[in-house]
């Protein structure tokens, strides 16, 4: 289960906005300001697909929704379903309803012969939360205690869809339709998968000596298993054949990760890449069709996908096609009508997929072969299953830090076997590859000091006229040859760092639970002591007293006084990953710090005594 804060998301768009509001404000007030006779260009228009928000299915329309009121009793127009041939119900003998068990050292899976479709799909390595005696927040009460729990292992399989069970099949062979909720008739109900592949088939026999099976095969190290769907007594026709699979997904809007990180429909088409389709656009879909009885349109629909499923940010479960039978699928809201317009009440959304089967599975007795991929998002075992699962995991547009920073914490995890140290090693590579920069930036700030008695003039000659202080300040600047940005390349080059180990800390399935010592059981959740968070703010305050400042006007320095407090609120509840790469940086850099002014007052003593001999 996961941690459930709405405000986590909100703090890290303000940290972003005050952030990028720092670094531009800095750039404003030391960098090359334009004159009015040239004001700064505009900046370009928004882009569709611009990173940071979803994009809609290519080639979809979105619907506009106007005002409309909900009411409870309220129904959503079920949208088309996928083509699907008319024909009669088969008629099946009823077998006894039975539950099915079957177990390997990943996996626990409970399967009921009623649809022959799972009702729990457990991971065994992946516990839903984790466990600490004590909390503090910055809520009354400050200091709670918690309850003692035993944290259970991840279930793929929500429980309030045990209506809706995942992978139900309507069955079409021959113009035979066999209902999704038919009981099969099972050939164990144990199985335990050890050193070697196990099977479990279900079997359902139907009018006329015909006869369907269910075959799921496992395997004892993978988190991937085979589903095929066998006939017997007949030829097929592949015009009147195909099996309509349903899954349904509960997106909790609460859940601190839903709010950060794509969670819902994805798909891979050859042709569009890997579709995240928008619940936002779903729920307006659905509002659409409320609406308007005869809308007819999709946001998610296609038929050429080579697998489809649904994810969070940690855990994918997704059918994979045969290369040569590519799926059709819809994506839609299926859930209340009246949680629409309750942005913090969950919202059920269902994915059909249609398998149609060819010559080459007809011919071999095959109304689906399918690979099912029910488990962690970890790069290596996606690819394994299949390359192209790997672009489920999704980090955006810092994918180019990202990546990188994942394998270099995996590969020192390694010899330390522990994330924390692995994040506090790299976080000493990565500052002292910055060193130079800082010390070329601590130049460009002893350089602006020098100026500084000339830059006072300048305010004090024009004291109402802002403007002209800032082409006044410039030109001396460009006179002396002075690069007024040169102070900030060091916050520039770090920003983008801070943002890639947040995205790595909330995407990687490594890190998830990752403790580090004592007060830290999970990486990439918050520290429940608030110890980091103290030591961040109290580390970045120190860090800016003994940066030299230059050119600052007393109220940017009152400003700039306040961003340690500033952040340090707004971050509290951050991972406590994210604020140990930054206390450490922090602490590094007061170091270096130290160093340098050590360094230039000795040089300083050293140039007075061979000037004064």
């Amino acid at each position: 289960m996961e941690e459930k804060d709405p405000v986590i998301e909100r703090n890290f768009l303000i940290f972003m906005v005050l952030t990028m509001a720092l670094i531009f404000g800095w750039m404003y007030f030391f960098g090359k300001f334009q004159t009015k006779k040239n004001p700064p260009p505009k900046p370009p228009a928004e882009q569709p697909g611009q990173p940071g928000k979803p994009s809609p299915t290519p080639g979809a329309e979105i619907p506009k929704p106007g005002p409309m009121a909900l009411s409870q009793g309220a129904t959503v127009k079920a949208p088309a379903t996928l083509t699907r041939p008319s024909g009669k119900l088969a008629s099946a003998p009823e077998f006894p309803v039975k539950a099915v068990l079957v177990e390997s050292q990943l996996y626990k899976i409970k399967f009921t012969t009623k649809g022959a479709v799972p009702t729990s799909w457990e991971l065994k390595k992946y516990l839903d939360r984790v466990y600490f005696p004590l909390e503090i927040s910055l809520k009354w009460p400050p200091l709670k205690k918690l309850a003692k729990f035993e944290p259970v292992p991840i279930d793929l399989v929500n429980p309030g869809l045990a209506n809706k069970p995942l992978l139900r099949s309507k069955i079409m062979l021959n113009n035979l339709q066999v209902p999704e909720d038919a009981a099969w008739k099972v050939d164990r109900t144990e199985i335990s998968v050890k050193d070697s592949p196990a099977s479990l088939t279900f079997t359902l026999p139907l009018a006329q000596g015909i006869a369907l099976k269910k075959i799921y095969t496992f395997y004892p190290d993978k988190y991937e298993a085979d589903l095929k769907i066998e006939f017997e007594g007949t030829e097929a026709d592949p015009g009147l054949c195909q099996v309509d699979f349903g899954m349904n997904y509960i997106f909790e809007p609460l859940s601190r990760l839903a709010r950060i990180n794509f969670h819902g429909p994805i798909i891979y088409d050859p042709q569009k890449k890997a579709v995240r389709t928008s619940t936002n656009d779903l729920n307006k879909e659905a509002k659409t069709r409320l609406e308007n009885p005869n809308y007819n349109q999709d946001v998610a629909r296609g038929s050429t996908a080579d697998w489809a499923g649904f994810t969070d940010s940690y855990f994918l479960t997704a059918l994979l096609a045969p290369t040569d039978a590519p799926l059709s699928y819809h994506a839609y809201y299926s859930g209340d009508p009246a949680a629409l317009n309750d942005k913090n009440s969950d919202k059920e959304y269902s994915l059909d997929i249609t398998f149609h089967p060819n010559s080459r599975l007809l011919a071999a007795h095959n109304l689906a072969a399918l690979q099912l991929y029910f488990g962690p998002k970890e790069k290596e075992l996606l690819q394994k299953s299949r390359p192209s699962l790997g672009l489920a995991i999704d980090y955006g547009w810092l994918a180019p830090i990202a990546i990188p920073l994942m394998y270099a914490l995996k590969y020192t995890e390694k010899a330390v076997k522990n994330f924390g140290w692995s994040i506090i090693i790299l976080t000493i590579i990565l500052r002292m590859a910055m060193f130079p920069l800082m010390r070329k930036s601590q130049q460009s700030m002893k350089e602006l000091q020098k100026l500084q008695p000339e830059m006072e003039k300048i305010r004090k000659k024009y004291p109402n006229d802002k403007m002209k202080q800032q082409e006044e300040i410039y030109a001396l600047q460009r006179k002396y040859k002075i690069n007024p940005l040169g102070g900030c390349l060091p916050m520039v080059v770090q920003i983008p760092i801070f943002f890639a180990f947040y995205k790595v800390l909330i995407v990687s399935i490594e890190l998830r639970h990752a403790p580090w010592i004592l007060w830290i059981p999970d990486l990439s959740s918050r520290d429940p002591l608030l110890i980091l968070p103290l030591l961040m703010g109290l580390s970045q305050y120190l860090m800016q007293k003994l940066t030299p400042t230059a050119g600052a006007d007393p109220t940017q320095m009152k400003m700039m006084q306040l961003m340690p407090l500033i952040f340090t609120f707004m971050l509290v509840y951050f991972p406590s990953g994210l604020l140990l790469y930054w206390t450490v940086s922090n602490i590094i850099g007061i170091g270096q710090q130290i160093y340098v002014n050590k360094f230039d007052q000795a040089a300083k003593i050293a140039q007075t005594a061979k000037s004064n001999p």
